[in-house]
């Protein structure tokens, strides 16, 4: 390990990170807007009673998402992940006199664990750091302060990154919370929306519905017209099933989740180099908050 630059593997996975995170976009805008339709719409009438039309407005895949967007997706949390583990490592070195390997080099990570029980069965990966350096460890694990692990963003990075590593991630589309949906039917016509969620999900080719409503009067044959007014934005339908509802940065356009996870890690991978070599490049750490370091 290079003693000038101890957490230079760090900070280069941390920009991977950010490339692979960009290229998704990219290559999610480039799908959205390619020569074919990439999600195709449908609206089904039907008389719920005399009188009454029951509309359905359905969303499906109109042609294959490329492969390469789950791949990039899996390679943020990877490179992410990757960067806590070679934080853990350099601090280790450091903390064993510059000792590299250090002690136990063969199972040091970083820790990720849902419950107190989990973390002291995983305790021995980071047992050659000082008490001060475990203590910190623990301090960020998911359950601490007692909240839903689901309301952290490290736990997320850990079950995606454990998802995408066994069996690859579901990428999917999603409505955004803002769609406007917007029907007409003919003059004096009245149309009532079903409650909906804040957010329909896409899953390949079988149809969504992101609407449902009723118009009144309605007869067979009277024209009615359907526009969601939305834009898709990518998702992860493992991400989307299993947050808290009380959550809201869960409910943030996944480019923002991942940013928000990545400052998470900037800030840990910063808070350990800065601890062990007095310097830093984390772009988020703030340094002179009372107590972070001593902790």
């Amino acid at each position: 390990m290079d003693r000038d630059d101890p957490f230079k593997g760090c900070w280069d996975r941390l920009a991977r990170a950010e490339r692979h995170r960009d290229e998704a976009i990219e290559a999610w805008n480039a799908f959205l807007g390619g020569d074919e339709d990439a999600y195709e719409l449908g609206l089904d009438m039907d008389q719920e009673r005399e009188g009454v039309g029951r509309g359905t407005l359905r969303v499906w895949l109109g042609r294959e998402m490329p492969s390469d967007i789950p791949i990039l997706i899996g390679e943020v949390f990877y490179n992410l992940r990757a960067a806590l583990d070679a934080a853990i490592y350099a601090t280790a070195v450091i903390d064993n006199g510059w000792t590299d390997p250090p002690p136990n080099a063969n199972v040091l990570q970083f820790p990720i664990c849902d419950t107190p029980e989990q973390f002291r069965t995983n305790a021995f990966r980071i047992a050659p750091l000082t008490d001060r350096h475990q203590r910190w460890v623990e301090q960020v694990q998911p359950y601490a302060g007692g909240e839903d692990p689901k309301l952290r963003g490290i736990y997320w990075l850990n079950h995606l990154s454990r998802l995408d590593r066994h069996r690859g991630l579901r990428v999917v589309g999603g409505y955004i919370s803002e769609a406007n949906i917007a029907v007409s039917a003919k003059s004096g016509s009245v149309v009532t929306f079903d409650p909906r969620p804040e957010k329909v999900f896409v899953n390949g080719s079988d149809s969504t519905v992101i609407a449902s409503f009723t118009v009144a009067p309605w007869e067979r044959g009277d024209e009615v017209d359907a526009n969601p007014n939305a834009a898709l934005d990518i998702e992860i339908e493992d991400f989307a099933s299993g947050r808290p509802a009380d959550a809201k940065w869960l409910y943030s356009t996944l480019k923002l989740r991942l940013f928000l996870i990545a400052t998470v890690i900037d800030t840990e991978v910063g808070r350990f180099e800065f601890d062990t070599t007095r310097s830093t490049r984390s772009k988020y750490l703030a340094k002179d908050w009372p107590g972070f370091f001593e902790k």
